[in-house]
């Protein structure tokens, strides 16, 4: 007598799901690897843009040690500088805008909870974009305010513009958390102080 087996997979459900669980696992992953590329790739450019401006700060450190090393060449051979190259000197030198030592200010007076995007200067006016925290206990406008505040007391950086004020600034949801998005202007005077100049 010929025996008849039927085969019954119990295990259809189970491996359903365990594919679904898989399936979310994998999809996590993918999210956490995007964030994680993108907070690498924001790292990434502003050590870029820190880079350039070390760069342009030590080009210029670079031709003004060039400058004084051929005056300096000009006096040892006895030649006579006229007038108007001193003249022209004087005024390269009163005039020009050392952007080193504004930078340096910045970093000192930036609070923990306010975080610089980007920084654009054209028509002699320097724009400072950023985003700051959000306190209950405090106004979007005096948070904002504030910070301006210090650029403006600060003599190291406000020595140098002559009209410090905040453009614009907007609450923003990003990834669910509130901020403040602000920009602030900064006209360049005509006749910048140097720092440490008496």
């Amino acid at each position: 007598m010929n025996k008849k087996y039927f085969l019954i997979n119990l295990n259809q459900g189970e491996s359903k799901e365990a594919r679904q669980e898989s399936n979310r696992e994998r999809l996590r992953w993918i999210v956490f690897s995007l964030i994680v590329f993108f907070f690498l790739f924001i790292n990434g450019a502003m050590l870029w843009i820190n880079y350039g401006y070390n760069n342009l700060i030590e080009k210029k450190h670079s031709e003004i040690s060039q400058v004084t090393k051929q005056l300096a060449e000009l006096q040892s051979r006895g030649k006579n500088i006229s007038k108007v190259d001193i003249t022209s000197l004087a005024e390269i030198e009163e005039y020009r805008f050392m952007w080193a030592p504004v930078l340096e200010a910045m970093s000192e007076l930036n609070p923990e909870d306010i975080a610089i995007t980007s920084l654009t200067f054209k028509f002699d006016k320097w724009m400072i974009s950023g985003i700051a925290s959000i306190y209950e206990d405090i106004k979007d406008f005096d948070i904002v305010n504030q910070y301006v505040n210090k650029l403006r007391n600060h003599s190291k950086f406000a020595d140098n513009f002559s009209r410090i004020k905040f453009t614009e600034y907007s609450r923003q949801n990003f990834r669910g958390q509130e901020i403040i998005q602000f920009k602030v202007s900064a006209n360049v005077s005509s006749k910048p102080k140097q720092v440490g100049s008496k």
